[in-house]
């Protein structure tokens, strides 16, 4: 009875060494447990009559290994899960070496409300006539025919910049008529631009031209 024992423990134990799972680990062991356990039982309660140690031996290993599969299905579910695969971590620097730098921010362009609120060389000129007006900035036409010109409608208000100082400013009124465009009249005025002014503005009136 004992051989037998040894060689179920010995057959049962070699396949346990293989990997496998927690219940089939369970079974085996559970199985050469029974086994064994059986086999003693049975040899004392039948008074050492052969085949008995056998039988016992049998009825034990089912029963082991039935067991052993339920014990060893429940701690394979209460093994943790495997760490599912995150991002990739930075290794930490060693003491004393600086961390590596951020990296830069983007840059956004920001615009300044009233950033050039009351600049002197900022102004404007006003069409306060019912003509279309040629406006020559420091030039004189009379001149330089090909002089370039701003064009005005009537009623227009045209922003211009102009730097800080004395300029001289030639307006040319015209109207339309059945035979094309017919000259009204002329304005040579000077118009000086203060620094510590807010701005400048140029109104031409009917008047204004002769």
């Amino acid at each position: 009875m004992k051989k037998l024992a040894l060689l179920l423990v010995v057959a049962l134990g070699l396949p346990a060494c293989a990997e496998m799972s927690g219940a089939q680990k369970g079974a085996l062991v559970g199985a050469g447990t029974g086994a064994v356990a059986g086999a003693i039982i049975g040899n004392q309660v039948k008074g050492n009559r052969p085949g008995h140690a056998g039988t016992g031996a049998v009825i034990g290993a089912l029963g082991g290994a039935a067991a052993g599969a339920l014990i060893g299905d429940a701690m394979e579910q209460k093994k943790p899960a495997p760490a599912q695969p995150g991002g990739q971590l930075q290794p930490v620097p060693p003491p004393g070496q600086p961390a590596g730098s951020p990296p830069p921010p983007t840059q956004a362009s920001v615009t300044v409300p009233g950033q050039y609120a009351g600049d002197p060389t900022r102004g404007q000129l006003i069409n306060g006539t019912p003509y279309q007006l040629k406006i020559y900035m420091d030039v004189d036409p009379t001149r330089e025919s090909s002089a370039p010109y701003l064009t005005m409608n009537p009623n227009d208000v045209l922003p211009v910049n102009l730097d800080v100082g004395a300029h001289r400013v030639v307006a040319v009124a015209s109207r339309d008529t059945q035979l094309g465009p017919r000259t009204v009249g002329r304005s040579d005025r000077q118009l000086r631009v203060d620094v510590r002014a807010p701005g400048w503005e140029l109104r031409f009136n009917d008047g204004d031209f002769r």
